[in-house]
């Protein structure tokens, strides 16, 4: 399963996703956050996050395969090199 991670000023959004289907959403703490995927059988993780969050980002890195990350430092637009079926 995927999780899709909005970490925003005052509070994480968490989107639960499998097979691209949205399963759940949920508003975590910081504190929680990491059981609370763990706890999921998340396995890929994707982050969009305002400000400096390093610690919250560094504890997501360290235990789940980031898909990717979106910041202010992002590039954009960006190319989606897929095809749909």
């Amino acid at each position: 399963m995927e999780a899709s991670i909005d970490i925003g000023n005052s509070r994480l959004k968490v989107g639960i996703l499998e097979n691209g289907v949205l399963l759940e959403s949920t508003v975590q703490d910081e504190q929680s956050l990491l059981a609370y995927l763990k706890a999921k059988a998340i396995d890929q993780v994707i982050i969009s996050a305002v400000g400096d969050r390093k610690n919250i980002l560094d504890n997501l890195k360290d235990n789940f395969s980031v898909v990717e990350e979106f910041n202010r430092h992002t590039r954009i637009p960006m190319g989606i090199s897929f095809a749909t079926p």
